[in-house]
Formats: C-alpha cells, structure tokens, sequence
C-alpha cells in the first residue's frame, strides 16, 4: 500500500510561536522532524505559512499550502488527502523532533492490518498532570480521551487514515467540528468516533514532544545523550 508521512506545521501556537523554526543544535525543529521521518516513507509538510514551506523545501521535502481557518492538524490532513495519491495517510506532528521510524512503521503495519480503522498510538505513562491526554481503551479499541482520570496510556500524536477516513472527516460542518472538540477537550482524534469510525490504538515506544520552550533543553540532553 503506498504510505505517506503528513506533518501539519504552523507558525501560530499559543505556547510557542513560532515553534517549528526554533533551532535544536543547529537545525530548525521542522527539518528534524523531516529528517527523522523520512527514514520510514516520504513526507510532505501542509501548513499555511510560506516560511516554513519554503524552509523545508529548501531541505529537500514537499511542501503543501493549507488555508488559515484550519480547526486542528487532522483538518490539515484532510484538506490536503484529495489531492495526494496515497492508500495510507500518517499524521506525524510537527513538534517531535526525536520522532521514531520504528514507531511510523509500527502504526503503518497496524493500519495495513485494520484498513477501516483509524490507528491511533499510544505508550505508558509515566506522569501525570492535567495538560496529558490519557487514553482509555479496552484491547485497542478506543473508548474515549480525558486530560482527568486514571489511565495506564496516554496518547501520542502519531495516526494513520486511510482517504475515506479523513473525507468523512473533512465533511463535518464547521459548527460539528466546533461542537466536537468542546465535547472532548480539543481531542480531535474523538471526532472520529461521532462519525462511527473505530479507532484501533497502537502500542509505541513514543519520543519527547516540543510544547513549550523549555523542551528544547529536554531535547538537546536526549541527543547529547545519544
């Protein structure tokens, strides 16, 4: 089936402007990103800003434009799917920067055995606070997200569709998108299960993700490391 990496990219998080050019031991976060990616299928940035558009082809990746209005990155990807030939979509997020290929193929294997589930992922968690999603599930299945509760799980930002997936999910109206996320917590991954599509959630090692600036040093001490 052929595979490709989508990684949703903007300039305009609340917590972080600016947060894919933010620099890690030289190189921008988004190039990381691409870089780490790659090594499991080819990837394709969609975002509304020209700068990072420009920045990654300038690296040697595709870029795609996406309009502004947006609600969530899965918005991007679905606005995007009608145009790319692809069996299977992967939604990489823009902000793990130390992104595993062995996690990508792990959801990709997963989704060539469920075509008509959404694969979700997830791994252990090993903290708990109020800003974590944490994934109740029972065999796999999804059963819903909470930032509350008590979970062995919490969610990591690494999903496959397949075209039909992200269509349905593209044709909610802007109100059904609206009301969806204030149902569940801006979870946007819980849309899915409004529209009657099963969500199948992986088992991954997981990597670091960038949310606020401080990351970054949690970052570099993971590749000083080794």
């Amino acid at each position: 089936m052929k595979t490709k990496i989508i990684i949703p990219s903007r300039l305009g998080s609340t917590r972080f402007p600016n947060k894919p050019l933010a620099k890690i031991d030289g190189l921008e976060m988004i190039v990381h990103v691409c870089r780490r990616a790659s090594a499991a299928y080819p990837v394709i940035v969609v975002t509304p800003d020209i700068e990072i558009a420009d920045l990654v082809k300038q690296h040697g990746y595709k870029a795609l434009l996406t309009s502004h209005d947006c609600e969530t990155g899965t918005d991007r990807l679905a606005e995007v799917a009608p145009g790319l030939d692809a069996d299977i979509y992967v939604n990489v997020q823009g902000d793990e920067p130390l992104i595993l290929p062995d996690d990508i193929n792990r959801v990709v294997l997963a989704k060539k055995l469920w075509y008509n589930q959404v694969i979700g992922s997830m791994t252990i968690l090993t903290e708990n606070n109020s800003n974590i999603v944490k994934v109740h599930q029972q065999d796999g299945k999804l059963i819903s997200m909470s930032r509350g509760g008590q979970s062995k799980y919490k969610q990591c930002g690494l999903y496959a569709f397949n075209r039909g997936e992200l269509l349905a999910f593209h044709a909610m109206s802007k109100n059904e998108k609206l009301q969806s996320l204030k149902n569940y917590e801006n979870i946007e991954i819980m849309r899915f299960i409004d529209l009657g599509i099963p969500v199948f959630m992986q088992l991954i090692k997981g990597s670091p993700s960038v949310d606020v600036p401080n990351d970054i040093n949690k970052i570099l001490e993971v590749i000083s490391n080794g």
